[in-house]
């Protein structure tokens, strides 16, 4: 336990030092659902027990007891493939699991500087990741990951390590559950393109209830705690100061603080089913057109168990040119 709480420290002071640094950032591919579920509740659920697919959300999510592999497929936007598997051996190592996770961006021609086709190249994205997780109390379970980051891009290579740590804490008797991440800490090994791309560091914390008698469950995520100004400026809604000519920054407003926020609901009207619902703000703001907003920022989905499988579907409108489309399947062996 001593050794966990070094760690802990040691990521917290590298929120603090990786908070103070700007630039750009890479591997964004870790910012999209995994899995079915976590698209439908708005990409990210990091509150709730539920498959092993939600330890890429929340490394402490780990459970034991329950269905041990997991594969699953996303067709994304402009003709993007990806998917993960998911694998957690009950018996011998049973706080212990794995993935890989992957984005292949499709082939596109090579020209030269007349245009000419002189042929054609391919782009991908891979993690191989381990989790382990370490139950501290009957209601209170810690986690860690640890991911190598693999990029495959014209003429160059790049390698990263991240490590991402997680605490879930439940009360069963009142149907509630918390969760708080620290993701994406780490830094680059190979970088042939001589590009700085930091990793999407992030701090999130995540709340989940159960209405009473009532088949319902309500999660809320609020992330990129480390930042609190997430728009974008926009050139329509600058304010400028009549007597010196220059902008006026307003430090806090509405939007600023919905931004952080998005939340989903899981409907069960039976057992062996469940509908989902969510919206994202933020991807709401950023992804939506001033004259045609469409789906961008919502996700709906929905689940159904049978025999020792379980199959789920999740759609995250990103925008009016397209979705995300997430499959999982999900069994025990």
């Amino acid at each position: 336990m001593k050794n966990l709480s070094l760690f802990f420290i040691s990521i917290v002071f590298s929120v603090v030092v990786l908070a103070q640094q700007g630039g750009e950032r890479g591997y964004s591919y870790l910012q999209i659902a995994t899995n079915a579920r976590s698209a439908a509740m708005g990409g990210q659920l990091i509150s709730h027990q539920g498959s092993i697919n939600q330890i890429a959300d929340n490394p402490a999510l780990l459970d034991s007891g329950k269905q041990n592999i997991s594969f699953n497929y996303a067709n994304y936007i402009a003709d993007i493939n990806g998917g993960s598997v998911f694998f957690h051996p009950h018996q011998k190592l049973k706080k212990y699991a794995f993935s890989m996770q992957y984005f292949n961006y499709g082939n596109f021609l090579e020209t030269d500087e007349s245009g000419n086709i002189t042929g054609e190249f391919s782009a991908g994205d891979y993690s191989l990741a381990a989790y382990r997780v370490i139950k501290f109390r009957e209601n209170l379970t810690f986690g860690v990951s640890s991911n190598m980051l693999f990029s495959f891009y014209p003429q160059s290579f790049n390698m990263g390590l991240g490590v991402s740590a997680g605490a879930y804490y439940t009360k069963p008797e009142k149907e509630f559950s918390a969760g708080l991440v620290i993701k994406n800490v780490g830094l680059q090994i190979i970088n042939q393109a001589e590009v700085n791309n930091k990793l999407p560091f992030e701090v999130q914390l995540g709340l989940s209830k159960q209405l009473d008698k009532a088949p319902f469950r309500i999660s809320l995520l609020a992330h990129n705690l480390q930042t609190w100004d997430l728009s974008y400026p926009n050139p329509d809604e600058i304010t400028i100061d009549p007597f010196t000519g220059e902008e006026i920054k307003q430090w806090f407003s509405l939007d600023k603080l919905m931004r952080h926020f998005s939340g989903g609901v899981e409907f069960f009207p039976a057992k062996s089913f469940v509908m989902r619902f969510s919206y994202n703000h933020q991807r709401r703001r950023e992804m939506s057109l001033n004259q045609k907003s469409g789906f961008a920022g919502f996700g709906v989905g929905a689940g159904i168990r049978f025999n020792k499988f379980t199959l789920d579907y999740g759609i995250t409108g990103y925008h009016i040119a397209g979705a995300l489309h997430m499959f999982s399947i999900n069994t025990k062996i």
